[in-house]
């Protein structure tokens, strides 16, 4: 007869399990500092004078890295219209394919999360009444997981980071929730502190103060959404709206 495991005995496949999971919270950890501490590095104002738009991208990148996914957006909040503009992209879609392109006030994730400023995960999409599935069919692309969180600065929005379908096809948890929330949060103090306290000079060649905060930024191109358009391409794009910085 079988005999059960003594109270002070240990089950080596659970001690295992527990260690797998330990290490993929140390991993985790591990990327939300080093992310956090890029999002500072980047704010920097002797980086960011050069270029708003490069902050914008970098930042999504590192917000991105922190929940480990595969596509992501950063879109600007038009205070007149109250439309989101997708300013930077990353990820598998080029991005001149999304530039500009904007979202009707309150339309989609990213329209409700701006509304309502609060985070949200949608890990089934096309069964979310939110779900803006237009920009999928015409992209032919395809969004298994969204997790999108509010650019918060100064008291107003300015905009919204969306993460999309987290690597090998895991959904997004409650944690990377609460870890993009605290991101973005970082990032929109952070930039609305660099656009209302100096004037950024864009690519067009024009001074960006609190007023005009992300106006003129550059053109968005290149394989998989980096920025790589030079400064003449990027005086022929139209504006980025400010957002609404007070």
């Amino acid at each position: 007869m079988a005999r059960s495991p003594s109270p002070g005995s240990t089950d080596p496949a659970r001690l295992e399990a527990e260690n797998d999971s330990l290490r993929l919270e140390n991993r985790a950890l591990r990327r939300f500092v080093e992310s956090m501490q890029g999002i500072l590095h980047t704010t920097e104002p002797a980086r960011a004078a050069a270029d708003i738009c490069d902050v914008l991208h970098e930042v999504l990148i590192h917000a991105m890295r922190i929940i480990d996914a595969e596509d992501g957006s950063l879109l600007v909040l038009e205070e007149g219209t109250q439309e989101l503009v997708f300013a930077v992209t990353e990820g598998r879609v080029p991005a001149e394919r999304l530039a500009w392109r904007r979202l009707p006030a309150g339309e989609g994730i990213a329209g409700w999360v701006a509304t309502r400023v609060r985070a949200v995960t949608v890990n089934n999409p096309r069964e979310d009444d939110r779900f803006y599935a237009a920009i999928d069919t015409e992209l032919d692309f395809r969004t298994h997981s969204i997790l999108a969180a509010p650019l918060i600065g100064g008291g107003s929005v300015l905009g919204v980071i969306e993460a999309l379908n987290k690597r090998e096809g895991q959904l997004f948890s409650a944690t990377d929730q609460l870890l993009l929330t605290l991101a973005s949060r970082l990032a929109g103090e952070l930039l609305h502190s660099l656009l209302s306290g100096q004037a950024l000079d864009t690519p067009s060649g024009h001074a960006a103060n609190e007023d005009s905060a992300v106006a003129g930024v550059g053109a968005v191109g290149g394989s998989g959404g980096p920025l790589h358009a030079d400064a003449g391409e990027r005086a022929h794009t139209p504006p980025v709206p400010k957002p609404a910085v007070r």
